[in-house]
């Protein structure tokens, strides 16, 4: 069976991207034909109505803040029946709180923040990306707006971590304990 893959992204993103998988170990110059690279927002995606079966939104979420219309032209380019999976941050586990301590590599945050409603969280990113806004939703936000879109058969994961080694050295994933 033959299949199109398309990456959508900011064409910075892209070319960053493009550039890090060719210092990969495994490249292979045939496999960048295989990938059609599309620059652009995800706000207004530039595809016919109901063109995917199939799409994967990485961490892109926690950058919008009009997520409402993401979704919808999401939804507008999906096919019937299509499958949309998306991974964001979730809430309770990213800048839920002011910066406390630093003990080797585990960081304490003090949760001042209430994650049960939306937050604007501007924060220094690095000093090549400099300042960022968040955008942080509820869960069930999430679960909401995506069907307000028409997306049918919505779930909400969130994260559980039941490797107790990984638990115990890393103080800032007890809160997804199993």
């Amino acid at each position: 069976p033959s299949a199109t893959f398309v990456a959508y992204d900011y064409p910075s993103m892209l070319i960053t991207a493009k550039d890090h998988y060719r210092q990969e170990p495994t490249h292979k110059r045939e496999d960048e034909s295989k990938v059609q690279l599309v620059g652009g927002a995800g706000d207004t995606l530039p595809f016919r109505d109901e063109s995917f079966d199939h799409s994967f939104s990485s961490l892109l979420f926690h950058w919008a803040k009009d997520a409402d219309k993401i979704t919808q032209e999401m939804h507008r380019v999906m096919k019937p029946g299509g499958n949309f999976v998306v991974s964001t941050i979730h809430p309770d586990y990213f800048k839920a709180g002011d910066f406390e301590t630093k003990d080797g590599n585990n960081y304490t945050f003090r949760k001042t923040r209430d994650t049960s409603q939306p937050q604007e969280i501007d924060v220094m990113l690095n000093q090549t990306i400099g300042p960022v806004t968040y955008y942080l939703r509820p869960v069930e936000q999430y679960k909401r707006m995506f069907e307000e879109s028409g997306f049918q058969n919505v779930a909400v994961e969130a994260p559980v971590f039941s490797n107790e080694a990984q638990l115990q050295e890393n103080e800032h994933l007890r809160r997804y304990r199993n």
